[in-house]
């Protein structure tokens, strides 16, 4: 069977099998196609188990929904609390540079943009649709991160943070 007939298995026909069925099927498929599977697949548990086998920490309870794209070189950058729901299209940068231009030889670039930095998203966290979460960022617990908001700094706990850059708008205790 090749990639594309088991593709079409693990996206179509998933209920059919187990969890270690699916990664026995994967288990030659480079991380960028598994994270692929994870970001695309339909079933928010199969869509955790690849974001796992590709170097993410979820916890217990959390959705992730479809579209979540993260930067991080599959190093281990992301940590994703209990319970956490992240709306579609979220996209989390841990790993940022200007890959092959000569930007990245001027020393402000090098010194400020250039950076691989953890994101930690803390229990029962909201993430809301299309936003976007660079690194170095910690999201308090019970926190809730607005649609279309791009968060620069750490959030605080029990709090409401929006706009672009990400301003914290209340508490919410």
């Amino acid at each position: 069977m090749d990639k594309c007939d088991i593709i079409q298995q693990i996206m179509f026909d998933w209920d059919k099998y187990s969890v270690e069925e699916l990664f026995e099927m994967t288990k030659d498929f480079p991380l960028k196609l598994l994270r692929y599977i994870a970001m695309e697949h339909p079933d928010n548990f199969v869509r955790k188990a690849f974001f796992r086998a590709t170097n993410v920490t979820i916890g217990k309870d959390a959705v992730i929904n479809r579209g979540l794209t993260i930067s991080d070189n599959y190093e281990s950058l992301v940590f994703i609390g209990d319970r956490v729901a992240i709306a579609t299209n979220v996209t989390l940068i841990c790993d940022s540079n200007p890959n092959n231009s000569h930007l990245k030889n001027f020393t402000k670039i090098q010194e400020r943009l250039i950076y691989t930095k953890k994101i930690i998203i803390e229990s029962d966290c909201w993430i809301g649709a299309n936003a976007t979460i660079l690194g170095g960022v910690k999201i308090g617990q019970y926190s809730i991160v607005g649609a279309g908001s791009v968060v620069t700094t750490d959030v605080d706990s029990y709090s409401i943070y929006a706009g672009v850059p990400a301003r914290k708008l209340r508490s919410i205790r």
